[in-house]
């Protein structure tokens, strides 16, 4: 959809919040491996494929908390080096 078009007398104001994208949070995650200090994400979608990556993250040490809705913590400072749970790993249906 290239455009809203919104026909009325009446003026139009306010905001929105766009809601979380999973396809744009999983990255994001996966690169909570490179940090070197705790990273704070928001408006995270609350779905499966977002919870197995938290579960990733913490089979490889990084502290995941969440901290609000939509919102988590981590904490890469225990990371750890060792191989992903092929299970777990192809149970992400990332695009």
């Amino acid at each position: 959809m290239e455009k809203f078009i919104v026909e009325g007398n009446q003026p139009l104001s306010g905001s929105i919040e766009p809601a979380g994208n999973k396809n744009e949070a999983l990255p994001v995650l996966a690169a909570v491996v490179l940090a070197t200090e705790t990273v704070k994400l928001f408006n995270v979608p609350d779905i499966l494929d977002i919870h197995s990556m938290c579960g990733l993250l913490e089979d490889l040490g990084i502290e995941v908390e969440r901290i609000g809705p939509n919102a988590y913590s981590f904490n890469p400072s225990s990371l750890k080096h060792h191989d992903l749970k092929p299970d777990k790993a192809s149970a992400i249906r990332g695009s």
